[in-house]
């Protein structure tokens, strides 16, 4: 049964709510780990990518969309195996190109799949402020100075949860903000609008188009955004680099 959405805040009904997990790219900082696709590399006796998967479903996404690589065949193969449609991304371009060639104007929850959260994770929470009205929700969570420089920072009112500006990978003295993006945004059929826009102005000029910067336009532009902080059963485990698969492994293994 699909998931019903309430009347949004523009007089129309939001549609079903899609996940897209961007998984197109070369994956070099993996590459002393496996020689595969690092989507497909096991924490907790499953593929990074499959723990990506349950999330988007248990978040409530009707239907998931993975982009992949030409010449990621083994995902390809992994990902036909269990019934999700593929998009192929034939050039990286960046993450607002990958959203744009797996959506039309209808909502959507991004997940980065070489993050997962442990035991729980945020995405329910980000697929219910879009439902409620918001145009933008993103995880965050706190980072050191020294981490700044190294992540999409957020600016946000404590009180109300709205963000007012997305900094990306600033210097620490640009901003007193230590929020930092922690790998899931949700986005309202009316933001992927602009973010298509956004995307075909852009094309040609630049050879990667990120996501956050143009986020930050439509904040800009009016589009309401909140921030969700991680709770603290909401651990964030970084599996794109060597060093944080295995300590993701560990946590993951010293539960089981």
């Amino acid at each position: 049964m699909r998931r019903r959405f309430p009347i949004g805040p523009w007089g129309y009904r939001l549609s079903e709510m899609i996940a897209v997990l961007p998984a197109a790219g070369k994956g070099t900082r993996m590459s002393a780990v496996s020689a595969g696709s690092k989507e497909l590399l096991s924490v907790g006796g499953k593929p990074v990518l499959q723990w990506a998967l349950e999330e988007a479903q248990t978040a409530g996404c009707d239907r998931v969309v993975v982009v992949v690589s030409p010449h990621k065949s083994d995902l390809q193969a992994f990902i036909g195996g269990v019934g999700h449609r593929v998009v192929l991304q034939e050039e990286a371009t960046g993450l607002a190109p990958a959203l744009v060639l797996s959506a039309g104007l209808e909502p959507v929850l991004l997940v980065l799949p070489d993050t997962i959260f442990y035991s729980e994770s945020p995405s329910r929470r980000l697929v219910t402020a879009i439902s409620r009205g918001f145009d933008i929700a993103m995880a965050v969570q706190p980072v050191g100075d020294a981490e700044v420089s190294r992540y999409g920072i957020v600016e946000w009112n404590r009180e109300s949860g709205r963000i007012s500006r997305i900094l990306e990978k600033p210097n620490p003295e640009l901003t007193s903000s230590r929020w930092a993006i922690a790998g899931r945004f949700a986005i309202s059929a009316r933001t992927m609008g602009f973010v298509r826009d956004r995307v075909e102005e852009r094309k040609g000029a630049q050879r990667e188009i990120d996501l956050p910067p143009i986020l930050s336009e439509a904040i800009g532009a009016g589009h309401s955004a909140l921030a969700v902080p991680l709770k603290a059963n909401e651990q964030r485990l970084d599996c794109g680099n060597p060093e944080g698969y295995r300590m993701a492994c560990e946590v993951v293994d010293a539960s089981l």
